[in-house]
C-alpha cells in the first residue's frame, strides 16, 4: 500500500508524531515533511493546520486522516485498544486526535502567531 503521510516540519508537536511514525513504517509508507513535498497542494505561505495522507493519488485531510492512521498504522493500535477500553469508540477516536493535536499545537512556538 502506497501512503504518505505529510507533517509540517516546523512544528515540534507534528515531528514527534511523524519520528513514530517514521520508527518501522509499514511498506510503503513514507512520512515526509510537506514543506519538502512536490505536492502543489502546498505552498510555503499556506501551511495546512490537518494532517495529510496521500493514499492512492487521495489527499485525505482532518478527521479523515486520523480514522485512516489509526486503522492502518500499527504504532496506532495500543492507542486504538486504550480508547475502547476507557468507552472511545472508533469514530470519536480519531476526533479525539484531531482535537488533543490542535490543542497541542498552541503550545508549540513554531505553531503559535
Amino acid at each position: 500500500m502506497e501512503v504518505v503521510v505529510l507533517f509540517d516540519n516546523y512544528c515540534t508537536i507534528c515531528r514527534a508524531l511523524a519520528s513514530i511514525l517514521d520508527n518501522n513504517p509499514p511498506r510503503g509508507w513514507r512520512v515526509l515533511a510537506w514543506q519538502e513535498s512536490k505536492l502543489t497542494e502546498f505552498s510555503k505561505d499556506a501551511r495546512p493546520n490537518e494532517l495529510q495522507i496521500l493514499h492512492k493519488g487521495e489527499l485525505l485531510s482532518g478527521l479523515e486522516a486520523w480514522s485512516f492512521l489509526i486503522e492502518h498504522a500499527p504504532q496506532m493500535k495500543t492507542y486504538q485498544r486504550m480508547a475502547s477500553r476507557i468507552g472511545i469508540a472508533p469514530p470519536r477516536q480519531a476526533q479525539f486526535l484531531r482535537l488533543l493535536g490542535h490543542s497541542l499545537r498552541r503550545l508549540c512556538p513554531g505553531c503559535s502567531p
